[in-house]
């Protein structure tokens, strides 16, 4: 299996790490940061039509709250790649406020759009070859 990453965005206790592993044409990615990384949600996005991911599922540990972004972007991956996606997200601040959840959620987002860019420019190289 290749694995890729980390892609980083953002510092200090608002670092977001994003690990993508392949499993033959599936993805692995493993999204977490903050203060305490940890596995607070997974969701399982699989492609139906060129650019959409219709089909997701989603498990979450009781008393987090990271389903939101968990499915936003595995959906957003799937979506882009066309390809199933596992996908892990653990995102903690103490005492987090709006501000810093919006924060971490930016920061997610960030580390995804470079992992996914990355990810272009393997299947571009994939299908040359």
């Amino acid at each position: 299996m290749n694995s890729f990453g980390p892609f980083i965005a953002g510092s200090g206790n608002f670092r977001v790490e994003a690990f993508c592993r392949m499993a033959g044409e599936d993805l692995i990615i493993s999204i977490s940061g903050g203060e305490s990384p940890h596995v607070g949600a997974v969701a399982l996005a699989v492609p139906r039509e060129t650019g959409r991911a219709d089909n997701i599922g989603l498990l979450c540990a009781p008393g987090h709250r990271d389903d939101l972004p968990a499915h936003a972007l595995a959906k957003k991956i799937c979506a882009v790649l066309g390809r199933t996606v596992c996908l892990t997200v653990g995102l903690h601040v103490d005492n987090a406020g709006a501000d810093d959840i919006a924060l971490l959620v930016k920061n997610a987002e960030e580390a995804v759009a470079t992992l996914t860019r990355a990810m272009q420019r393997v299947s571009a190289g994939i299908s040359r070859a």
